[in-house]
């Protein structure tokens, strides 16, 4: 990030070249990558994918509505 950021450049604007340089793993799929495809990858328990948060949300709102009944 700080070579992008010194460089004035974002991700999408550093040559394949820029990115071997820092690992010869990096091919042309990482162009691939944006924030929604990183969120959506984090689908585990207290994930960021959509499926997760919606989940956290469902427990919330029941948590919400039993502890106003009174349970715990």
């Amino acid at each position: 990030m700080s070579y992008a950021m010194d460089n004035g450049k974002s991700f999408s604007e550093l040559s394949l070249t820029e990115y071997k340089g820092f690992s010869s793993l990096f091919g042309e799929d990482v162009y691939s990558i944006t924030v929604e495809s990183s969120i959506a990858a984090r689908d585990v328990i207290g994930g960021t994918a959509p499926r997760q948060v919606e989940r956290a949300l469902a427990t919330a709102k029941k948590r919400v509505g039993d502890f106003g009944r009174g349970k715990s």
